[in-house]
């Protein structure tokens, strides 16, 4: 069958690049491409497959010939792409994690789309532990602020992150609390969207006192969130509390860090 190659191709990249058009230009057959060509398809390709055959077999005959040269060409680009069939079991493994998840199957009366759209929101997490020496030293006063080391995701990421802390409060309203907050010092890009979650690692070095954001929060270089009533600066101070071992506030951090990954198909 003139399609096995190129089915077993896709099998081991990404099946988006090959429109299922493909099948209904080989004729009529009864069933969808799934059951058509039983073990040839990749499991995640079916879907996708039977999507498009729903579709394309309910063109009236005028209608198939069209779409023929846009198959033609679509095909003559997957394959200048693809790997050689002899080199399937070289590549399967390290390809199937960048495949492209397919449309969720049609129900029998759902809309069938001539083009659709798969939009992946990535979460890269890392996280940054600061320890503040002598805490109950710290001078600074309502409003003022102690900033920690830059931080990022990895080496070679552009994104450069610090923690901010008002010891004795951002404000009047928060004058007896300790306020943290993470800000964004440098970044390539307009704008990112974050969630983050700050702790404080008790003598045990267990997290504590944890706080979380309930959403991701819009970031631009310079702009920073947090909590302005983090906790009660004599409940951190209290030593029958644990917080402060030999002096020391160890504040953990997490970040994560929405990454929106979009992928087209015909």
């Amino acid at each position: 069958l003139p399609i096995s190659p190129l089915v077993r191709s896709v099998h081991v990249t990404a099946p988006v690049l090959v429109p299922p058009t493909t099948f209904k230009l080989l004729g009529s057959p009864p069933n969808r491409p799934s059951a058509f060509f039983p073990g040839l398809l990749d499991p995640s390709f079916q879907p996708f497959a039977d999507h498009f055959w729903d579709y394309h077999r309910h063109l009236p005959p005028g209608k198939v010939e069209p779409h023929k040269n846009q198959l033609d060409s679509c095909i003559r680009m997957a394959l200048a792409r693809l790997p050689a069939v002899s080199d399937c079991s070289r590549v399967g493994s390290s390809m199937a994690v960048s495949r492209v998840p397919s449309p969720p199957p049609q129900e029998a009366n759902t809309p069938v789309a001539e083009n659709w759209c798969y939009t992946q929101v990535k979460v890269v997490k890392f996280s940054y532990m600061w320890t503040i020496n002598n805490f109950s030293f710290c001078r600074e006063e309502m409003g003022e602020v102690l900033k920690s080391s830059t931080f990022s995701a990895g080496a070679n990421d552009k994104l450069k992150w610090c923690l901010r802390v008002n010891p004795k409060g951002l404000d009047e309203e928060s004058k007896d609390y300790l306020s943290l907050y993470l800000l964004l010092v440098s970044c390539n890009k307009s704008e990112v969207r974050a969630k983050f979650k700050f702790s404080i690692l008790n003598a045990k070095r267990e997290e504590t006192k944890a706080m979380e954001s309930q959403r991701a929060y819009r970031f631009v270089q310079g702009k920073d969130w947090g909590f302005k009533k983090f906790i009660r600066r004599d409940f951190l101070l209290d030593e029958a509390n644990g917080l402060l071992p030999d002096d020391k506030l160890t504040i953990f951090c997490e970040v994560f860090l929405h990454v929106c990954d979009y992928r087209l198909a015909l």
